[in-house]
């Protein structure tokens, strides 16, 4: 009977933490939508901003602009101008003009008029995805998440507004949610990627194996 019981409690007990994950899960991905769509809302804006019409003509102009925007978007550690071949017309970080980056790593290329959600990416700035240089690995798992806005100048050039999202800004609000109830959170890709983790640093890991993403994904979304 005394087994009975225990057994009883326990399943209890686990059913409320399941509950309560749920809904700490939901609230996470409200705020986590939140804060994306509005980076990805900032770069449209910006893209639309006379300042960035001629990048090429008036770089200093272009990044003023750009430093400007990224005052009012603490979530992002730096926002950038890039053509589709990769080379940086101009950024909010100082030394990272005219550096020749590997694109391809941002993710697909967003369209004219349209955004898009890159990987996570080791490092502190653009400068990490230079061509040809030295491996720096960053520490701790340093790194950042692309928002890219595809838009075209006053000639028409086809270009890339950047602006790259701080995991930590979100893996903060995790920890506040969640590390007083004794749970942990992760932010991932449906493909297993992590991208944002509180507590033990997990972005950049690929659980693709655990069930969640092998047997759950796509078939059941939430």
């Amino acid at each position: 009977a005394t087994t009975l019981v225990g057994l009883g409690d326990r399943a209890n007990a686990l059913r409320w933490d399941q509950e309560k994950a749920e809904l700490l899960a939901r609230m996470l991905e409200d705020q986590t939508t939140r804060t994306v769509e509005g980076g990805i809302f900032a770069l449209g804006a910006l893209a639309e901003t006379a300042a960035l019409r001629k990048p090429l003509e008036e770089p200093a102009q272009t990044e003023t602009a750009l430093r400007q925007a990224l005052a009012g978007t603490p979530y992002l550690r730096a926002i950038a101008v890039v053509d589709i071949g990769g080379r940086v017309i101009a950024s909010s970080l100082a030394g990272e003009a005219e550096l020749v980056i590997q694109v391809e790593q941002l993710g697909p290329v967003a369209p004219i008029g349209n955004s898009t959600i890159g990987p996570f990416l080791r490092g502190r700035g653009l400068a990490s995805l230079a061509r040809d240089a030295p491996d720096l690995s960053a520490p701790g798992g340093l790194g950042f998440i692309p928002l890219v806005r595809g838009y075209a100048d006053d000639t028409g050039r086809p270009l890339q507004l950047v602006g790259l999202l701080n995991p930590d800004s979100l893996a903060n609000r995790q920890q506040l949610a969640v590390g007083e109830e004794g749970f942990g959170s992760a932010i991932a890709s449906y493909d297993g990627e992590v991208l944002v983790s509180s507590g033990i640093a997990l972005a950049g890991r690929d659980l693709a194996a655990l069930p969640v993403f092998r047997d759950y994904l796509p078939g059941v979304e939430h």
